[in-house]
């Protein structure tokens, strides 16, 4: 299949062939109207019509659960997510959607952006990094996409794997599409084969190293930084189009051109987490606990009521999405506010040590400002609904005695009525 028919001597190659099981049986010949073949395909949503290329770090799906026991069993160093791409129109047959060097482990992240990537564009042919466009078309410039842990390369990268996603081009003959992804699964079958000792020490060596103090758990593109690339385009015109009744932007493909593009590929820290020793969990989250155990995180069970005397964290703010995604009302712009507390255990809750091989998978999840965490996809939105309530005319007579019996208190409630208007008309 690879080189001369032969798996090269260093390397171990593991094949999913088909992942999502039920969009495979799902057939048809006219979802995928802007895709040139094969005559009949699959369908992007799976038996519960979810997206499992969004689905890897909540596990919402049987699919994405196996993937992850499977994962976790071969403990991969490469790994490759095989695509069809929508969107523009260019020349290219094959595009690729490589990690975000900044979200790897600095040795993995300066070995892929000094090594790897380089020997992949040198040897591969026409490619190009994933199209993801600035403005309306790639001529605008092109920007890296932040590959979030919801997706399968940004998941990889939180275990020290380098994961990339190929995507072949909609538009071009299926025929070539499966050739040239064929080619970059040997090519870099075959960097693997002569890597393999740099590949195996680099991964032992930072699957060993435990968090610093800080951590970085949201990135953002850096649109300072840009580096010029050659973009082999299609001329982008505009045509009155008598349907719509008005001008459609299309790409003429009898004006290829080769042009200069900026490529963005730096991405900053947004939001930056102190690292704790420990996060605890109670035994009520059990959807939290079963992912954790799905990605062999090592709990401790507390055996007795413990108090603990530790940092809590609050939600202060968050906005959610109108609509479903992917099953969630998935949360955004999360503010949170930490606070020294003691706080009750039982039998039962879990204690769990980022001082392991997962604590970066460990952190991302639990920290609930992380774009990704288990907080942003609804797993504790139990915790956000008020619960308790009182009667005015039951507790206005002991606010009015705690005003009475405290001058400080006093005080600052009546420079609070002065300052804030409304908080003075409102009487809750």
């Amino acid at each position: 299949m690879l080189q001369n028919g032969t798996i090269p001597e260093n390397v171990v190659i593991a094949i999913i062939p088909v992942y999502n099981i039920g969009g495979m049986l799902n057939r048809g010949k006219f979802s995928r109207a802007n895709q040139n073949g094969p005559l009949e395909h699959g369908f992007r949503g799976n038996a519960k019509n979810l997206d499992l290329n969004r689905d890897y770090i909540k596990n919402d799906s049987k699919n994405s659960e196996t993937f992850t026991r499977v994962f976790h069993w071969l403990k991969p160093h490469l790994f490759v997510d095989t695509h069809t791409s929508n969107g523009a129109d260019y020349q290219y047959t094959m595009t690729l959607l490589s990690p975000r060097k900044e979200r790897l482990h600095p040795i993995l992240g300066a070995y892929l952006d000094q090594t790897l990537e380089p020997y992949i564009y040198e040897n591969y042919g026409e490619l190009t990094p994933y199209v993801n466009v600035w403005g309306t078309t790639p001529n605008n410039g092109i920007k890296a996409f932040n590959d979030l842990s919801r997706f399968s390369t940004g998941y990889v990268s939180l275990f020290n794997c380098i994961g990339f996603t190929t995507e072949a081009h909609m538009w071009k003959p299926f025929n070539d599409r499966v050739e040239y992804t064929h080619n970059f699964l040997a090519l870099l079958a075959k960097f693997a084969n002569e890597e393999a000792s740099f590949l195996i020490a680099n991964k032992k060596l930072v699957d060993n190293e435990y968090p610093g103090s800080q951590e970085v758990i949201n990135f953002e593109i850096d649109t300072t930084k840009f580096e010029m690339r050659e973009f082999l385009s299609f001329e982008p015109e505009y045509r009155y189009s008598e349907i719509l009744g008005k001008d459609q932007l299309y790409y003429n493909q009898d004006k290829p051109k080769t042009i200069e593009i900026k490529y963005y590929n730096d991405f900053k820290p947004k939001d930056v987490v102190e690292v704790p020793k420990f996060y605890v969990i109670k035994a009520a989250w059990k959807d939290v606990v079963s992912r954790l155990k799905y990605n062999h995180v090592e709990m401790d069970a507390f055996e007795n009521d413990t108090i603990i005397n530790g940092i809590g964290t609050y939600i202060t703010s968050y906005k959610s999405t109108g609509t479903p995604y992917e099953g969630h009302f998935l949360h955004r712009s999360i503010s949170v506010k930490d606070s020294s507390m003691s706080m009750q255990f039982y039998p039962g809750d879990y204690l769990i040590s980022t001082n392991q091989k997962g604590w970066k998978y460990i952190v991302n999840v639990l920290e609930p400002k992380c774009d990704d965490s288990f907080f942003a996809w609804n797993f504790y939105d139990e915790i956000v609904q008020q619960k308790e309530w009182y009667s005015a005319y039951v507790f206005e007579p002991y606010a009015q005695k705690m005003l009475d019996e405290s001058d400080d208190l006093k005080a600052e409630y009546e420079s609070k009525i002065k300052s804030d208007t409304s908080f003075a008309k409102n009487g809750n």
